[in-house]
């Protein structure tokens, strides 16, 4: 049985890799990202969310949250494409794997957690 974790509305940090190689920009770098989610807590194993943010890209906006006995999937829409994330939740924070909808072979990784102000 796994223990009840929830997740927090508000403010969340994180990164993503991408998987390709660019002038400046190594394979596995990590690109910083800042969103707001908002969760509805259905119960600990059934939660949706949605949430909006910035990152090394531009702005985006995360839709059809869901967290489902701890797999983890969303879409992350900018202006100009679609990213398809998914993965679990790890303690309280997810990550994953990444891929553009349009194009599935560009892919990385992520992760995000609640922000912790110092």
């Amino acid at each position: 049985m796994r223990p009840e974790l929830t997740f927090d509305s508000g403010s969340w940090q994180g990164f993503f890799t991408d998987d390709r190689d660019y002038p400046g920009r190594p394979a596995g770098m990590q690109w910083k990202l800042d969103v707001h989610l908002a969760f509805m807590n259905h119960s600990s194993d059934d939660k949706n969310f949605f949430g909006f943010g910035t990152d090394d890209i531009g702005v985006f906006e995360f839709t059809d949250g869901r967290v489902r006995a701890g797999a983890v999937s969303f879409l992350k829409q900018y202006s100009t494409h679609t990213v398809t994330y998914y993965g679990e939740q790890r303690g309280h924070m997810m990550s994953g794997r990444w891929f553009l909808t349009d194009f599935p072979e560009v892919q990385g990784g992520w992760s995000l957690w609640p922000y912790i102000q110092k």
